[in-house]
């Protein structure tokens, strides 16, 4: 099992795990000690059905957490909102930002900004980006503007309402 270090990237998006509905996919945490080496007591319980998760199949009682989406019911098939978020992120920061993800339920997304969104730009109306005007730096005879990347974060909070827990910024 192999785990990206997070901490290269620009900033990380921290999700609710509440809402990760596909986090079941991921590797239980115990199976692996910090060497990489599966430790004999975490060695997984053997599978009885194979649609069952582990922890199922050997409990007569099970309590699942039952979630009412924000329709306002239970479940939903083919419903998955991290997805629907980085494809909504994707759509609308593809020029500024590269987004990586675990699609089968990890709790995080992690932001790289692209490299034409680090250099400075001369200002134009059109831009299709949330811009800053750098006031002394020109580029030509056009005023200079780079991404506002604390604008972008910000937008990217609002925009993951209910999904969102924190972003940690780690290189600005």
């Amino acid at each position: 099992v192999f785990t990206a270090p997070l901490a290269d990237y620009d900033f990380v998006i921290k999700l609710d795990k509440d809402i990760v509905c596909r986090q079941y996919e991921q590797p239980p945490s115990t199976a692996f000690t910090s060497d990489g080496v599966q430790s004999a007591e975490s060695v997984p319980r053997k599978e009885v059905f194979k649609n069952l998760l582990p922890s199922m199949q050997h409990t007569s009682q099970v309590h699942v957490k039952q979630h009412a989406n924000v329709f306002g019911q239970s479940d939903l098939v083919g419903f998955d909102p991290v997805a629907l978020f980085v494809r909504d992120l994707v759509g609308v920061y593809r020029d500024s930002i590269l987004f990586f993800n675990d699609v089968h339920g990890g709790r995080c997304i992690a932001g790289l900004w692209s490299p034409t969104a680090r250099k400075l730009h001369p200002f134009t109306a059109s831009m299709g980006a949330n811009m800053m005007l750098l006031e002394h730096e020109k580029i030509g005879t056009k005023p200079a503007a780079t991404l506002n990347k604390r604008a972008v974060v910000e937008e990217i909070i609002r925009l993951g309402e209910g999904l969102v827990e924190n972003v940690v910024i780690q290189n600005e």
